[in-house]
């Protein structure tokens, strides 16, 4: 029974297949196409309004103020250096044996704290403004409207009839024309 069926079934596609192909009748109710030439008789443009933006770079010096601190007094390097020789030669005065460096370095320690303190007492300070000029720069559009064309109205004679239609080009004197023939229903 299945050697049956499959048999019945490839009968009937192929019946069904060699049918569709012969019959032809379907082609021929497509429209035929082909090309031919008109002679153009009228071309004119027609313009739109088109606003254009043009970027402009502008730049100019600024005056720019800048706070400076300046300091000017008795230098701390040196009064740290004097109060640790100072502290120094105090310390070795005081103590014997390995008290004698122990208190020579705390002497010197002491001395070098108290002549950095001394000194920054006496430092004095002055704030003024440094003034320099940088390029500042902006960017400015600049806007105008001008006309460009969008299309062209072409007016051409086919087999002596007129026709209009809108092209996105000049075709010149002669317009390459797409023919579709079909039967009026």
């Amino acid at each position: 029974m299945n050697k049956t069926f499959s048999t019945l079934a490839i009968t009937a596609c192929l019946t069904i297949v060699t049918g569709v192909h012969a019959a032809p009748r379907w082609q021929h109710d497509r429209p035929q196409k082909f090309s031919d030439t008109a002679r153009v008789i009228r071309v004119v443009p027609l313009y739109q309004q088109v606003q254009i933006s043009t970027p402009r770079r502008e730049c100019w010096q600024e005056k720019v103020r800048y706070p400076v601190t300046r300091s000017y007094g008795p230098s701390r390097a040196s009064s740290t250096l004097v109060g640790a020789i100072i502290g120094g030669v105090i310390g070795n005065q005081f103590g014997g044996g390995d008290g004698k460096r122990l208190a020579t370095a705390a002497g010197t320690m002491l001395g070098a704290s108290i002549g950095n303190d001394a000194a920054r007492a006496r430092e004095r300070y002055t704030t003024y403004d440094r003034v320099s000029y940088e390029t500042r720069c902006s960017t400015e559009v600049d806007y105008h409207t001008e006309s460009q064309i969008e299309a062209y109205r072409v007016t051409y004679r086919y087999r002596g009839q007129l026709f209009t239609t809108r092209l996105a080009y000049d075709p010149g004197k002669t317009l390459r024309l797409r023919i579709r023939v079909a039967p009026e229903e």
